[in-house]
């Protein structure tokens, strides 16, 4: 419990310079919002709201575009995962090699001879997929310049900590985004470029945290500030111009029960159209209930963590 407690007060003290800013709603742009819980399992008193029109869950007030890829270059990976060195990290969770193989499996079949892992972290899924595919061509997005030099050795990779540093003309038959969707700001508008980036056969895998299976505060925190319902995931990716081949509601390795999406480039799309709204979410009021529902009380929370280690 110290030692969560401890974590807590150094992301407090990360977060401290950068101020958050009211938003609206990342899917259809409504400033029309109901906040639904306000406060997070490092007891920030993060406000995550509820568009009133199409029902999306997302962190506001939130960190501007600038502030969050700040945080994530150089206090995401301390400050959140107490880790700053990727080998320290992978030493304290020799599962992520379970991780990587789980969805290496899923992906290989993908790639002809070229994949994008977008938020690669320690490496752990890209490894997997270069000892199968060795005269791959694999590039790396990773925006903490210590992940991405030890992902990129390890897996003989080129990296960037930013789409932009990967050359232009480079197109991919998969991209991945491995639990990194709900950590972006404008996610629209990075499924757009991403969407640029695929061969004309190309896939786009995505894993995120599933809303519908939210229990506790441990399901919000600094890092995820987008909340995906299976309806709302659908939504999104339209919007950026990819249709669906493939979702699953799945429970991964070592990670929370998630969405899985593969999709393809969608025909005849032209671009986000913003004056027509998305469909609301049908289960839009059930999330909200739940999400009110969850208890906020921070003594509870960390004695009901301890007693579920222990047991």
């Amino acid at each position: 419990m110290l030692g969560k407690i401890l974590l807590s007060l150094k992301l407090k003290k990360a977060l401290a310079p950068f101020p958050m800013l009211p938003r609206h709603c990342p899917l259809c742009l409504s400033t029309q919002q109901t906040t639904l819980i306000e406060q997070d399992r490092n007891f920030l008193g993060l406000q995550n709201a509820q568009c009133n029109r199409c029902g999306f869950v997302f962190t506001s007030p939130y960190l501007n575009d600038d502030d969050i890829g700040l945080f994530y270059q150089s206090a995401y990976r301390e400050n959140t995962k107490g880790k700053e060195s990727p080998q320290a990290f992978l030493a304290d969770r020799p599962w992520m090699a379970t991780r990587g193989q789980f969805f290496a499996d899923r992906i290989v079949p993908l790639i002809q001879s070229s994949y994008l892992d977008f938020g690669c972290g320690e490496g752990s899924v890209p490894y997997a997929i270069r000892a199968r595919l060795p005269q791959a061509d694999i590039c790396l997005v990773e925006p903490n310049p210590n992940y991405l030099a030890n992902s990129a050795q390890l897996c003989k990779a080129e990296g960037a900590q930013s789409l932009a540093g990967i050359p232009a003309d480079k197109r991919f038959d998969a991209i991945s985004m491995i639990h990194v969707l709900e950590h972006i700001g404008d996610p629209v508008s990075l499924l757009v470029q991403l969407r640029e980036r695929l061969n004309p056969e190309g896939r786009l895998f995505i894993d995120v945290p599933d809303l519908d299976q939210y229990k506790t505060l441990s399901d919000f925190h600094i890092a995820h500030c987008l909340h995906f319902s299976v309806h709302t995931i659908e939504q999104m990716l339209a919007r950026a111009g990819f249709s669906i081949e493939k979702m699953e509601q799945h429970q991964p390795p070592h990670l929370p029960a998630s969405i899985n999406v593969v999709a393809r480039r969608a025909e005849n799309w032209s671009g986000p159209d913003l004056n027509a709204p998305p469909l609301a979410d049908p289960m839009a009021k059930r999330y909200a209930d739940k999400i009110r529902a969850i208890p906020t009380n921070p003594v509870k929370f960390l004695l009901g963590r301890m007693a579920s280690k222990i047991s």
